[in-house]
């Protein structure tokens, strides 16, 4: 200890509690350690312009979508069209569904199909739009340009607004359409042969046809055939066209006939009497006839067929036949062979069911 310090006061100086540490302060009383809070970030004002301008662009170019889509896609004039290129392609279900023809539920529609319509002799190329215009009813006339082999042609269509589609795109039909039909007249064949594809004709000879196209009439079959005859439908507001087909006898027809004439008249010669039931010939004997009688055939009938409005005839034919057999002479008894001889006509009706050939004799 050194000297000339009071005791005292050294040992309680010693036993004194410090006083506690000061923590530093800024000039206003606030601790220095204390961390200062970040500043709340604020929207740039470039992003929120960017932003802004990005969702108009895309409202202007939507806006343009759905005017360019109402415009070219959803047109009136699209639809006109667009049923003509069904009609270039050969799609007739497609054609069909766009025109939505009135009233032809009850009609002979073998006609419309893709077969008949793909093959058929022309069909239309070059299709342009010619004009469009607008009525005060709201429908549109839109009238389109076309050529159908050599020829140039034009169709008008009457559209009408059938409604919006999603709110936003119009939509339209083809209005007051009707198809042209075509009555065949193919008498004595129950089908025709349109662009190569068989037609039944027996639920009706009168046809509804697409347009525009050129359509090829024929039949070409195993006993009859016509030449082909070529018909433009091009427009529903034509007149009702009318076909006419020459049928023309196969020489595969006079045969069949033949063979079925001469099969009957073999028929015939299987009876043993002397005047066979339901056949053209037979010979009378005032002697007793003992036993069976034999017919044979000598001459056939020639077979030479006509035309009628009903089918076929074969032409009236002579023919001979011949009887043979046992006798007794009524006057002397006595017993020997006879031989008759028959000649006779043979004519018939001759009908064609498709591929089968119906003889009906007539004697």
């Amino acid at each position: 200890m050194p000297q000339g310090e009071p005791a005292g006061d050294s040992a309680g100086e010693g036993d004194r509690p410090h006083p506690p540490l000061r923590r530093p302060t800024t000039g206003y009383g606030i601790p220095e350690d204390l961390e200062t809070p970040e500043p709340v970030a604020r929207p740039d004002r470039r992003i929120i312009q960017a932003t802004f301008i990005s969702a108009l662009i895309l409202v202007v170019l939507g806006v343009a979508t759905i005017l360019l889509l109402n415009r070219y896609v959803y047109s009136p004039e699209s639809v006109a069209g667009s049923y003509l290129e069904a009609v270039a392609r050969g799609d007739a279900e497609t054609a069909l569904n766009l025109l939505n023809p009135d009233d032809i539920e009850d009609n002979n529609l073998e006609g419309l199909s893709d077969s008949v319509l793909k093959n058929a002799a022309n069909l239309p190329v070059d299709i342009q739009l010619v004009s469009s215009e607008r009525r005060a009813d709201g429908t549109v006339e839109a009238r389109y340009s076309y050529r159908i082999g050599s020829n140039q042609q034009q169709t008008t269509f009457l559209l009408q607004d059938s409604g919006p589609y999603w709110l936003l795109f119009h939509t339209w039909r083809l209005t007051d359409t009707a198809l042209p039909t075509v009555d065949v007249e193919v008498t004595g064949a129950e089908s025709v042969q349109i662009n190569g594809s068989d037609v039944d004709l027996r639920h009706s000879n009168t046809l509804p046809l697409l347009y525009p196209a050129t359509y090829s009439f024929g039949y070409r079959g195993t006993y009859m055939t016509a030449d082909s005859e070529q018909l433009d439908v091009t427009d529903d507001s034509q007149p009702d066209n009318v076909v006419r087909l020459n049928l023309k006898a196969t020489p595969e027809l006079a045969r069949e006939v033949s063979r079925q004439v001469n099969a009957s008249l073999d028929g015939c010669a299987q009876q043993t009497v002397l005047a066979p039931a339901d056949c053209p010939f037979a010979v009378e004997n005032v002697n007793q006839i003992n036993g069976d009688v034999s017919w044979k055939i000598i001459k056939y009938p020639e077979v030479t067929l006509r035309r009628t409005d009903n089918g076929w005839t074969m032409q009236s034919a002579r023919g001979r036949a011949e009887a043979t057999g046992s006798e007794t002479d009524i006057v002397t008894a006595k017993v020997g062979r006879f031989s008759l001889g028959s000649d006779f006509e043979y004519s018939a009706t001759v009908r064609v069911s498709g591929e089968r050939v119906i003889v009906s004799p007539e004697f």
